[in-house]
């Protein structure tokens, strides 16, 4: 059982290191440090500006967007390269880990 459980572990932080998913920039907003509207702004989103999507946190998201990481709202990205897709697989994607 513990053998189980030391694989389940190792399997769920290599599928965390290996997301990311390409996104789009709804609107200019500041990236955050953590996933709080209060947290200090480390970089600046703007809108049409390609994002990686890093991670996911209840109605937040990490990104990476030119040199900065931080954490924007939900809604501020289209998860995807644009186009006529809904955008929400990739999300999935990384919501899913």
């Amino acid at each position: 059982m513990k053998l189980k459980a030391g694989v389940l572990a190792a399997l769920m932080l290599v599928g965390n290191l290996a997301l990311a998913a390409p996104g789009l920039a709804l609107k200019d907003e500041n990236m955050l440090a953590k996933s709080d509207a209060a947290s200090p702004p480390v970089g600046k989103m703007t809108k049409g500006m390609a994002v990686e999507i890093v991670a996911k946190q209840g109605g937040w998201l990490q990104i990476k967007a030119g040199k900065s990481q931080g954490w924007v709202r939900l809604l501020s990205v289209r998860a995807g390269t644009g186009g006529g897709s809904d955008g929400l697989t990739g999300v999935a994607g990384v919501a899913g880990a």
